[in-house]
């Protein structure tokens, strides 16, 4: 697979996978705990299409900051080293500036529940200690075809 003659790292691949996987099991787990007890919106003192919005909305910053880290690792390699304590604080600080920037607007507009969009990226962390299973997965996978 290729974007633009480059070639797609498949670490940041399967770094998306695992950030989805966790997306789907946490979001099966919300909807079969909510009705049942009520327990999402006890934990999270809201209502549960905000708490809902707010974890969609940090599994999707957990995308982004995977596909600016794994551009950043990439640019300072392919660099040779040269500028790359710089290369590697612009994008710590850009992919910080995103999180706190994502953090500001749902604190000032309330269109959904800042903890829960800290609890989706929270899958960036677990992608990255399960990169090792998901890799192994998909190549069981690659082989089975």
């Amino acid at each position: 697979m290729r974007i633009r003659n480059r070639k797609i790292n498949p670490t940041m691949v399967e770094l998306i996978y695992g950030i989805l996987a966790y997306g789907i099991v946490v979001l099966i787990l919300m909807t079969v705990l909510e009705p049942s007890f009520g327990i999402i919106e006890k934990v999270f003192n809201d209502r549960f299409l905000l708490i809902l919005i707010g974890f969609l909305i940090g599994i999707g910053i957990s995308i982004i900051l995977v596909m600016l880290m794994t551009r950043t690792i990439e640019n300072i390699v392919s660099g040779g080293g040269y500028g790359a304590t710089k290369q590697s604080v612009i994008g710590s600080l850009t992919r910080s500036g995103i999180v706190i920037l994502a953090i500001v607007i749902l604190l000032v507009t309330h269109i959904a529940n800042v903890f829960s969009m800290l609890f989706g990226l929270f899958g960036l962390k677990l992608s990255a200690y399960f990169q090792p299973i998901t890799h192994k997965l998909i190549l069981k996978i690659k082989k089975g075809r």
